[in-house]
């Protein structure tokens, strides 16, 4: 899987230091949840709208029809109507359509539903290339899945239905977007579908074992001779897949220029894997169980995209103040918050917190500081507050969290409260 994800590209990735998805292929996203469920947001580059209902719209792809080819509508499946707990508008990238697979294709929309059909068909029993492994799978998508529609085809924006949820709209917003994209393109992934419509191979081991013939691999093997032979076949006879569906996102000169382009591919690399990611499958070595990946000259990305996350943004902070204060008279702290030495920035912190605690370990006081400048807060401890504390050492205890990064910071400062005049 490490190899193979060098070789794929995602519309979104997460932070390694947060969890929290970043939009890779994904301009924006609104996420529409209903009211009283538990959904936050923390990133910007999505937006969270709490509504009091969501009415799935009647024209929405929400199933398949295997026999004749075509998706069925939530109007079809749903007379009455058909709610949904989320709603997201997902805005891919302006370039989308720019970006290649690694043959040198360009990306377009026949892919992302090709492989969209692909997720239904694989699991109905009507369908020519049915398995029964895929049903789980289907099953559990369909649990939760309400419907999807595309709004806009160029930039492509999709509006997918569903009633799962997760505590960060990120998460929602990065899965919904999964739901319609693909990093394997339709003309690599047809070779497949034929060659196991005609039982000469199968996509899962469970099929193979049950047909008696060669899990499919694209990289190696036996499977090769027969992609081969489903290759020259597709290319003859300019093969659109689910042609009542996908005949009107791909046309004939398209469907050519892929085969031709994949059978030069196929030539070369001597493998049939296709992807789209910062890295391409150079060379298979079977024997020697090697295989080398080269990077991409096609790829879209500069290389220093993702440099920002070479190191987590750990907080550093430094409490100054007094070390012993008369009780009953203010005091004022001065806390530091940093990065390498430079002051981190306000918008990056979630919250910063103390604790007062006294001589006996008793909780005095909680309250956020207050910030003064860059990098800089302050606690401004009243009369009355200091009143509290009793003769002794007492504590104040720092907590500080980032948006940036999941691990948080703490720092304890000590000091002493006298009840007599100091000299």
């Amino acid at each position: 899987n490490l190899i193979t994800r060098g070789t794929q590209d995602l519309p979104a990735f997460p932070d390694p230091f947060t969890g929290l998805f970043w939009p890779q292929r994904m301009k924006s996203a609104e996420v529409y949840v209903e009211k009283g469920l538990p959904v936050t947001k923390t990133l910007d580059w999505l937006t969270l709208n709490f509504v009091p209902s969501i009415e799935v719209p009647r024209d929405a792809w929400i199933d398949w029809d295997a026999v004749g080819e075509r998706f069925i509508t939530a109007g079809e499946m749903h007379p009455k109507g058909l709610k949904a707990r989320t709603k997201t508008v997902v805005r891919y990238d302006n370039n989308l359509w720019k970006t290649r697979w690694h043959d040198g294709n360009n990306v377009s929309l026949a892919d992302f539903i090709f492989s969209f059909i692909l997720g239904f068909d694989r699991a109905n029993p009507k369908s020519p290339i049915f398995d029964e492994a895929a049903v789980p799978a289907l099953k559990t998508f369909l649990s939760h899945f309400r419907g999807a529609r595309i709004l806009e085809k160029n930039p492509l924006v999709v509006e997918i239905y569903s009633d799962q949820i997760f505590p960060d709209a990120e998460t929602i917003a990065a899965t919904r977007a999964a739901d319609f994209y693909t990093n394997v393109p339709w003309h690599e992934l047809v070779l497949g579908v034929l060659a196991e419509r005609n039982r000469q191979l199968a996509f899962s081991a469970s099929k193979a074992d049950r047909l008696k013939v060669e899990w499919l691999s694209y990289i190696s093997g036996p499977s090769l001779a027969v992609l081969d032979g489903q290759l020259t076949a597709a290319l003859k006879e300019a093969f659109i897949p689910y042609r009542n569906t996908l005949g009107e996102y791909v046309s004939q000169q398209e469907v050519t220029e892929r085969y031709e382009k994949l059978r030069a591919w196929r030539e070369a690399r001597r493998h049939f894997w296709v992807s789209n990611g910062p890295f391409y499958l150079y060379s298979v070595h079977p024997v020697e169980k090697i295989v080398i990946i080269r990077r991409s000259e096609s790829f879209s990305d500069p290389a220093d995209k993702w440099v920002r996350f070479v190191e987590p943004q750990i907080a550093d902070v430094e409490i100054s103040g007094p070390r012993i204060i008369k009780a009953g008279s203010p005091a004022e702290f001065q806390v530091q918050i940093t990065f390498k030495g430079k002051p981190y920035p306000e918008k990056d912190l979630e919250f910063v917190r103390y604790m007062l605690f006294d001589s006996r370990g008793e909780l005095v006081e909680l309250d956020n500081p207050k910030p003064v400048g860059d990098g800089t807060w302050r606690i401004a401890l009243e009369s009355k507050q200091t009143a509290r504390l009793s003769s002794g050492s007492n504590r104040l205890e720092l907590a500080v969290t980032s948006r940036v990064v999941a691990l948080p910071s703490f720092r304890t400062f000590r000091f002493v409260t006298v009840r007599e005049e100091l000299n």
